[in-house]
Parts: C-alpha cells; structure tokens; sequence
C-alpha cells in the first residue's frame, strides 16, 4: 500500500526553496503531500485525520504510518517537514 507517486530531486529542492526562501505557510491538511529535510526522495501523502492522528502514505514504505496532528509541522521532528503543492511535481528536471 505504498504511495504511488515519486518525487524528483529538482522538484524536492523547490519545495525546499518555497519553505525557507518564499516562507510558504503549511497549515497540514488531509490530501497534502510532504517530503523531508533529508538527502533522499521520501514523499508522503496525509490520506485522513482520526483521533488527534495524521495517517500518511510514504514511497518508500509499504505500511500506512501515523504521526500526532499537534506540532506535526512545528514541534520535535514538525519543522523537518516540507509541504510538496501539487504544482511541484510539474517543474522539470534540469536539462
């Protein structure tokens, strides 16, 4: 049941830049797509909010995960996370 859509590494580098150079707001909402401040490809999908959870879908994993919806974007591990909008995956790679 893994996610079944990828990022690319110029498209991971613009949504970095969207959150520390345009200082993008994230308020973390189900159907949103997020990666992570980390040399790797991990993208993840929020699929539904139940019970003070966030249940999430990630490329790289075959299991549905869950992570607390209090500080997920702004406490312990929350500032690691990038919001991917879906305009994202329509940059290119470099030529």
């Amino acid at each position: 049941m893994a996610l079944d859509r990828n990022i690319t590494p110029r498209q991971k580098l613009a949504a970095i830049e969207l959150k520390y150079y345009q200082h993008q707001i994230w308020v973390p909402a189900v159907g949103d797509f997020y990666t992570i401040v980390r040399n790797d490809l991990k993208l993840f999908k929020i699929t539904q909010e139940e019970n003070g959870l966030f249940y999430f879908l990630c490329n790289e994993y075959d299991s549905e995960g869950t992570f607390p919806v209090k500080g997920f974007a702004t406490e312990d591990f929350g500032p690691n996370r990038v919001h991917v909008p879906t305009f994202i995956f329509t940059v290119p790679e470099w030529q």
